[in-house]
């Protein structure tokens, strides 16, 4: 175990990631799609809701229709939620074409896109009945109907490019040039606190169990996995060495993530990691009762058509190809309806200095 310095200045790239996927969920009966195509590259209905869920939330079907353009042209498309009966994707747009970033989001059974922010927008997760997202000004929150929205914790130099709530706080992973790498703010008010990090030190994707924040921490060596106490934050120790930048999910005994090797899980009561299958460059890890699912990009450059997303299942192992041909998927959810995904899309230029504002889109595989 190691345990975190003492805090200081800290350098830290800017990475994306999605909200976890929690144990379980509601129930959700099957109904017709509303059809029709939405505004701002909405592409049409998503159709109906598969079957019901079981009991404890558990799905039953493991087959999955052709891959939906939900929305495209979403340049630098990386996370998304799912809330209320909508899912959320989160742009970062691309300046240098002077495409806008944004929120946007549209319902689980299909119709027009709705934009709840033109502005480059980092982060999005769902927790405790709310929406939360973070761009320049700092971390806002709404209800999923999109009322209520409220600036909860402003960005005092620069905009989280990461966030878990949990414990009353907004966790946050700052970017690269910021003062600190790692804070907490309070929900109910208050300043943003630099939490114990040390000053070489970068941190990627997080998320949060009732009672501990697990954030990808990488030195001079490979990311490890870090596990930070909400109730005391100075013991954060490594729970795992050489995990990859990739978003993460839990369920109520493992953790989920992504090693160079494929994805893993880890036990929340203690124990070893376990692999669950071979994959190169996995970006996104959602889970449901019983089977995993996972986006990755083989060319580890974000090819135009390389990309893949795969359903594990959790007891046999079996591995199913869900979509191919995507180009560089990222963050992932599943619900009773199906898979959603984002495809950040590519680059126009071998330097990545430039994306394509033609590509990236918000993708959807019905549940069969």
């Amino acid at each position: 175990m190691v345990k975190l310095a003492a805090s200081g200045v800290a350098l830290l790239i800017a990475v994306s990631a999605c909200g976890s996927s929690g144990s379980g969920g509601d129930a959700a009966t099957g109904g017709a799609g509303t059809g029709g195509g939405g505004t701002g590259g909405a592409t049409g209905g998503v159709g109906g809701l598969a079957g019901s869920a079981g009991a404890g939330g558990t799905v039953s079907s493991s087959s999955f229709g052709t891959a939906q353009v939900i929305a495209e042209k979403q340049t630098n498309s990386f996370r998304l939620a799912i809330a209320g009966g909508r899912v959320f994707w989160a742009t970062r747009g691309e300046a240098l074409a002077n495409v806008p970033g944004g929120l946007h989001s549209v319902a689980v059974t299909g119709g027009a896109v709705t934009h709840h922010s033109t502005v480059a927008t980092y982060a999005v997760k769902s927790a405790q009945g709310k929406l939360y997202w973070s761009d320049d000004a700092g971390i806002h929150s709404m209800s999923p109907d999109g009322s209520d929205p409220k600036l909860v914790v402003k960005a005092e130099t620069n905009p989280a490019h990461d966030l878990a709530i949990g414990g009353g706080f907004a966790w946050l992973s700052l970017p690269y040039g910021a003062a600190y790498p790692f804070a907490r703010a309070p929900l109910a008010g208050g300043p943003v606190e630099p939490l114990p990090m040390t000053a070489t030190v970068s941190v990627g994707y997080l998320t949060a169990t009732d009672s501990t924040v697990y954030a990808e921490v990488a030195a001079s060596s490979d990311p490890f996995l870090f596990q930070v106490p909400m109730a005391d934050p100075t013991a954060a120790s490594s729970a795992v060495d050489n995990v990859l930048f990739a978003q993460m999910a839990f369920d109520a005994q493992h953790l989920y993530f992504a090693t160079p090797t494929g994805p893993s899980r880890l036990p929340l009561a203690g124990g070893a990691p376990e692999a669950l299958g071979s994959f190169e460059s996995v970006a996104g890890v959602a889970v449901e009762p019983h089977a995993a699912y996972v986006t990755s990009d083989p060319s580890n450059g974000c090819l135009e058509g390389a990309g893949q997303v795969h359903r594990i299942d959790l007891d046999t192992k079996e591995v199913k190809l869900i979509a191919d041909g995507q180009t560089c998927p990222s963050g992932i959810q599943i619900d009773a309806s199906g898979v959603w995904w984002v495809n950040a899309g590519t680059t126009l230029d071998a330097t990545y200095a430039l994306n394509d504002p033609e590509t990236g889109s918000l993708m959807f595989a019905k549940r069969l």
